[in-house]
């Protein structure tokens, strides 16, 4: 996983952990990685790889079980609003972004309508 500077690493784990989620790669009821095995598969500090699992436990996206791990603990409904957060803070910095450069909205939309 290739890390953006410009963002706390620990934040780009949590949204990785949750498009692997979203995606289907890791379901409900799944073991997440240890924080050891994940730290050293993204090459991070175990630290930052507990603050990222504090924060999906904290959300509901996982569970614990002292002594077995973290596991997934999400259902159709609550990944459903986390993909549709997700998309609205995608959206928020396009906007931002395009707001940046001057680009009215109608040139936006048409963008991004050509691009979709």
């Amino acid at each position: 996983m290739k890390f953006d500077d410009a963002r706390p690493i620990y934040l780009q784990i949590v949204e990785y952990y949750k498009q692997e989620i979203i995606r289907g790669n890791l379901k409900v009821g799944d073991k997440m990685p240890s924080v050891r095995e994940a730290a050293r598969d993204l090459a991070v500090n175990p630290n930052t790889l507990q603050r990222a699992y504090s924060i999906l436990e904290s959300e509901g996206v996982t569970r614990s079980e002292r002594g077995k791990g973290f596991f997934v603990n999400l259902d159709r409904q609550d990944m459903g609003q986390i993909k549709e957060d997700m998309a609205l803070e995608s959206i928020d910095k396009a906007i931002k972004d395009l707001k940046k450069i001057n680009l009215d909205k109608d040139k936006a939309l048409r963008l991004i309508e050509e691009r979709w």
